[in-house]
């Protein structure tokens, strides 16, 4: 517990905060308890818990991405208004800045603003700029009315609940057109069966967390979300996906105790009994491909070469935009604009693609500076999840610092292959890092502070 308080710290504008006194109960010892009951844990009482609510509403509609289905949805022209109403009768509107990654965030956004000017298109660089203004709002939020430990588990469990109802949507509406490859219906982002893959990947982790800290009715309800997700995962045949979800399950193989790999063995093995027979030919000889390269020369093996083609290609396509404009970058959203502009000028056709990549269309599209401030932000939402899983001081706080960091490292991974710079999921991830990271600094200096009242 020593270790855990010595490398924790809260930011010094929260040292006189009233909604943080030292009276409240907290468990100031490990404890495999799950989720803290009224009795145990005394929260602060929070005037403005109304807008906690609102906020986890938003946040449910702004993952799920329900509003692209249905047309004439406009959740967020009712709910943002009143967050940011509330946000500022909270007078936490500078809370932002107490998150690790909550400066580059604004820094990011007030760059992505200074290249508009610059860009090949004004318009649509401003439609960029509009939505990586909501995401910011959004952490801002988030880091006003997400104050506790308790907060942030309701914030996860919302944002493993949300691509639950993805999965759902995704069975029921599956996609238009011959392709056996799963998607969210005709949504504009979601569509992609690669998108579709990676919020269900973040979902199965959240829900996991649910699972291993839920008793009851809750639980079972996270198990049967986690087999939908699971289902509609290995349907989109994203490959992408199969190499995340490798990857975070050797991780939490890593981070497990001895019982949780024996239960993630016989899940694996369940999986690759029960999964594949019920995908389509199709799906099974996209993934295949990866075991068996080449091998046969069948369609699926020419469409996965050109793909391969088409990304290397448009990687290092990017990367010539950046050396080219490594101040501003093409603008804002503009990297299919720039390539179909080089391909014009040397007689050849376009490809009309996005990079593929968002490292990549962070640097071309903003510079090397943007570049730089998002790899800030992202990456510092990381740094101390680690500490905070092995010196947690309970179980539930261990469990989500686990959880959340294989989320981000799914997001990290998928990010070599999608667009996802300016908004959505990952800025959604960046900011329920910051506020659990800071909850748990809060709890840390409320721990030394009753101590220091014990001993004086």
């Amino acid at each position: 517990m020593s270790r855990f308080l010595d490398m924790t710290s809260a930011p010094a504008e929260y040292a006189n905060d009233p909604d943080f006194a030292p009276s409240e109960t907290l468990v100031t010892a490990p404890s495999r308890a799950t989720l803290p009951r009224a009795r145990s844990y005394s929260e602060p009482k929070d005037r403005f818990r109304f807008f906690q609510y609102m906020l986890l509403l938003y946040v449910f509609f702004y993952c799920s991405r329900i509003n692209e289905l249905i047309s004439g949805m406009r959740f967020a022209i009712v709910l943002l208004p009143i967050l940011l109403i509330g946000l500022f009768l909270s007078g936490r509107t500078k809370a932002i800045l107490g998150i690790r990654s909550g400066k580059a965030l604004i820094a990011f956004t007030v760059w992505v603003a200074a290249c508009v000017p610059t860009s090949l298109w004004h318009l649509d660089s401003l439609r960029i700029l509009r939505g990586n203004v909501i995401a910011l709002l959004v952490v801002v939020v988030m880091a006003a009315f997400i104050r506790t430990i308790r907060d942030s588990f309701r914030l996860m469990y919302t944002i493993g609940l949300s691509m639950g109802l993805v999965a759902i949507l995704g069975l029921v509406l599956k996609r238009g057109g011959s392709s056996a490859r799963l998607g969210m219906g005709e949504s504009a982002s979601l569509g992609d069966p690669n998108f579709f893959c990676l919020y269900l990947l973040v979902g199965i982790c959240f829900l996991s967390l649910s699972v291993s800290v839920h008793k009851g009715f809750q639980r079972l309800i996270s198990m049967g979300l986690i087999a939908l997700c699971l289902a509609a995962a290995a349907r989109s045949g994203s490959r992408m996906g199969l190499v995340a979800f490798a990857v975070s399950v050797l991780m939490f193989f890593v981070f497990g105790n001895m019982r949780q790999r024996i239960y993630l063995m016989i899940g694996c093995v369940l999986l690759a009994v029960v999964v594949p027979p019920m995908l389509p030919q199709s799906v099974k000889e996209r993934f295949m491909i990866l075991f068996h390269p080449g091998e046969g020369a069948t369609r699926q093996d020419v469409a996965a070469a050109d793909s391969a083609l088409a990304r290397r290609q448009l990687f290092f396509e990017s990367v010539q935009y950046t050396f080219e404009n490594p101040l501003f970058g093409v603008g804002p959203g503009q990297f299919i604009q720039a390539a179909v502009q080089h391909a014009h000028a040397q007689n050849r056709k376009a490809m009309w693609m996005y990079p593929h990549n968002t490292y990549t269309e962070t640097s071309s599209e903003t510079g090397i500076l943007g570049f730089i401030l998002f790899i800030v932000a992202f990456f510092g939402a990381q740094v101390g999840l680690q500490r905070i899983r092995k010196y947690g001081p309970d179980f539930l706080t261990r469990r989500m610092a686990l959880f959340l960091h294989l989320a981000l490292i799914v997001v990290t991974l998928c990010a070599f292959f999608l667009t996802l710079g300016y908004s959505g999921l990952i800025w959604v991830l960046i900011g329920a890092s910051g506020t659990f990271q800071l909850a748990v600094a809060r709890r840390a200096k409320l721990v030394r502070a009753r101590q220091g009242s014990q001993v004086g």
